[in-house]
């Protein structure tokens, strides 16, 4: 059972250090989902750096080894610290992870960019403005 305290602004904080508030104000969530989500950026990214830097890596066959080297074990270990993150971390009003998108309905307050979806959109929102609204429940939380 996960224990909650109440803190000097009203609100409850869970066993993740997240802050459940009233309906009208956003929920506090740990700084782990700027983390996570900042992996998935880096993991994502540098295999499109690496094709920009193949012709600059041809020159030599021993550079491009340890070039694409590099790159498959550095997305491997970003994505895998993305997937440990995101099973753990839950939204503090639904419950659900918000870092993992199912196939089932979505919160019609929910945020969906053209060509992101509600996963690259939350992540966006995480990365640029500290915030998302959660795709279940449609909750505002902030990373604080």
């Amino acid at each position: 059972m996960r224990s909650n305290s109440t803190t000097e602004t009203g609100g409850v904080t869970d066993a993740n250090g997240c802050t459940l508030k009233g309906k009208g104000e956003a929920n506090s969530i740990s700084k782990m989902t700027l983390l996570a989500c900042w992996f998935v950026v880096l993991g994502m990214t540098l295999p499109i750096l690496a094709l920009a830097v193949t012709p600059i890596a041809f020159l030599s066959l021993g550079t491009w080894q340890v070039i694409s080297y590099s790159v498959v074990a550095m997305t491997v270990i970003f994505i895998g610290l993305y997937m440990a993150l995101a099973v753990t971390l839950r939204c503090p009003a639904c419950r659900r992870r918000f870092l993992i998108e199912s196939s089932g309905p979505k919160h019609p307050a929910a945020l969906k960019r053209a060509h992101l979806g509600h996963w690259g959109t939350t992540v966006l929102d995480v990365t640029m403005r500290h915030q998302f609204v959660c795709m279940y429940c449609g909750r505002l939380c902030r990373v604080e």
